[in-house]
């Protein structure tokens, strides 16, 4: 899946990950991240999927809008600013786990 990175995304990145994606590149993040499901935002009622890392030890999602194919923002396993689970996170992955069975 090829996408791009809106500004939020990328401060999200550097932020919660120290990782520095290039504005305006696209990045097929299909080797280190697959789709767990697709929703409506209720906040912008535009149809946004979910990306789960594969990568078991750095549990992240990043949320893809489908018809820019833009990573909007990116939320990680354990909330950096209170040290706590992210509920979502968790939700995206019972998901997928759900999804392949």
């Amino acid at each position: 899946m090829q996408v791009t990175f809106t500004q939020h995304a990328i401060q999200r990145l550097q932020q919660r990950l120290n990782i520095t994606v290039p504005q305006n590149t696209r990045v097929n993040i299909a080797p280190l991240f697959t789709k767990s499901h697709s929703y409506i935002n209720p906040r912008t009622d535009r149809k946004v999927s979910a990306w789960v890392s594969k990568d078991a030890q750095k549990k992240c999602v990043l949320i893809v809008d489908t018809l820019t194919s833009a990573v909007v923002t990116v939320y990680l396993e354990i909330n950096p600013k209170t040290g706590k689970k992210c509920p979502y996170c968790a939700m995206c992955y019972a998901k997928l786990a759900t999804n392949t069975h």
